[in-house]
């Protein structure tokens, strides 16, 4: 990560005129075929203009998306400009999918590649060989952890992928908040808490709506938002009507609502969907100031949703899902 503020904001300027537009995303969900969908992605110049041998590889243009705009941000993001609050998150989800892939018996970082995200600070092969070495002083104090408890402190027990999850993610965001410290921009200390608190009512949610034990939610809960993990057990017991009303005059109060319908009805995808939208607004105020990292950060959130509803629609489509439950998935874009 290197170069200026400016010139950073400029190229994302530039960028953003390839984001797709609410006219393209219409054609995609109204295609007759999930193949039609991918040829409008082709059309825009999705995976740098990359070649598919079949329609049905439509993942590894969503993927090649995916690494090139994350790509781009590594190379033009200033140093501790709080991009790395975004970047960093691949590399914990990196070393999640390392463990899960020594568990499961592979040794070379190939045979799990479908696992990995992007690069973030640190390369997944770097990750890779600190793991299998059990040497984990390259890598960064929380990750280091958080890989002695799962692979030396926890050889011998019973190492489930939920429980890989739930020590990274509690290792990834102790590393985010000591990281965001540094971060001058707003937006971005905004977005980490609202990420948090919108976890962690999510873990709530789920919890009540498949009957989960509070020792399971318990080890769920994230640190950092504006409410704390005991505010969140204090509401373990409460119905759904009370949990809505008790973050109503918050940030997230309509999130919080659709949430709870959702729970009642056993199924959280628009509140998933509002959840999205709602983080990515922390952004939107800031889009055009090319003298804040809100900028960069705000292209960077909507380019991932974008490939993240490009995928849902494909999928549906495939799947043969009606129009109008695609819709009720959809987030909003960016442009």
């Amino acid at each position: 990560m290197q170069g200026s503020l400016l010139y950073a904001t400029s190229r994302i300027k530039a960028q953003e005129n390839n984001l797709i537009t609410d006219e393209r995303l219409t054609r995609m969900i109204d295609s007759q075929s999930y193949e039609d969908a991918v040829k409008i992605l082709l059309e825009c110049n999705y995976g740098e203009g990359m070649a598919l041998n079949s329609f049905s590889d439509y993942d590894d243009l969503l993927n090649a998306e995916k690494n090139a705009v994350t790509n781009l941000i590594r190379e033009i993001a200033p140093k501790n400009s709080g991009m790395e609050v975004f970047l960093v998150k691949n590399d914990y989800h990196n070393a999640k999918a390392v463990i899960k892939g020594l568990e499961l018996g592979y040794e070379n970082i190939n045979e799990f590649k479908f696992m990995l995200a992007p690069d973030g600070l640190i390369g997944a092969e770097e990750i890779l060989n600190s793991i299998a070495a059990r040497n984990f002083t390259t890598l960064p104090k929380h990750m280091a952890n958080a890989c002695k408890m799962l692979t030396i402190e926890g050889t011998g027990s019973a190492i489930t992928p939920r429980y890989i999850d739930t020590v990274m993610d509690k290792a990834c965001y102790k590393d985010i908040s000591e990281r965001i410290k540094k971060c001058k921009c707003k937006e971005i200390k905004e977005y980490v808490e609202a990420s948090v608190d919108l976890i962690n009512l999510s873990a709530l949610l789920r919890c009540k709506m498949k009957d989960i034990g509070i020792k399971i939610f318990k080890e769920s809960l994230l640190e950092g938002g504006t409410f704390s993990p005991d505010y969140f057990v204090s509401l373990y017991e409460a119905s759904l009507e009370t949990i809505s009303e008790k973050f109503r005059y918050t940030s997230f109060g309509k999130a919080a609502s659709i949430g709870c319908e959702g729970a009642a009805k056993k199924n959280l995808a628009v509140f998933e969907s509002q959840c999205d939208n709602l983080l990515l607004e922390i952004f939107k105020k800031e889009k055009n100031n090319i003298f804040s990292v809100a900028t960069i950060a705000g292209f960077y959130l909507a380019k991932l949703t974008e490939i993240k509803v490009a995928r849902i629609i494909i999928v549906c489509l495939k799947n043969k899902v009606e129009k109008e439950t695609i819709k009720q998935r959809l987030r909003e874009l960016y442009v």
